[in-house]
């Protein structure tokens, strides 16, 4: 018999790594359905890093509408279709909710590598 595992996701803050809040799943359950509960404390102005697990068209949306400023790591072959190249390097490109879906979004990105 091996140790209980749990999933936990967490809204924390950066500069003084104090944990805001936390849900704790199963260790099957979802990351993605889980850190929905966690969407209270995205508001105006709050900086939100996530990783490209957590990354989805109707989640970017709905933390935009909140007045969040998005930093988001997606994958590369996510945001195929470049619609602009910018002055600065960075460009618009189309992202789709996911490969079965219709719908999608244009979206500001940076390269970082």
């Amino acid at each position: 018999m091996g140790y209980p595992q749990a999933r936990v996701v967490a809204v924390t803050e950066c500069s003084s790594h104090a944990v805001l809040d936390a849900v704790i799943g199963g260790w099957k359950d979802s990351e993605r359905i889980v850190s929905d509960e966690l969407e209270a404390h995205i508001g105006a102005g709050t900086l939100v890093l996530n990783d490209r697990g957590l990354c989805g068209l109707a989640r970017w949306h709905r933390f935009g509408d909140r007045g969040a400023h998005l930093l988001w790591r997606i994958e590369r072959r996510t945001a195929r279709r470049v619609k602009d190249v910018l002055p600065d390097g960075s460009y618009l490109a189309m992202i789709q909710a996911n490969k079965h879906a219709t719908a999608a979004g244009t979206v500001k990105l940076h390269q970082l590598w």
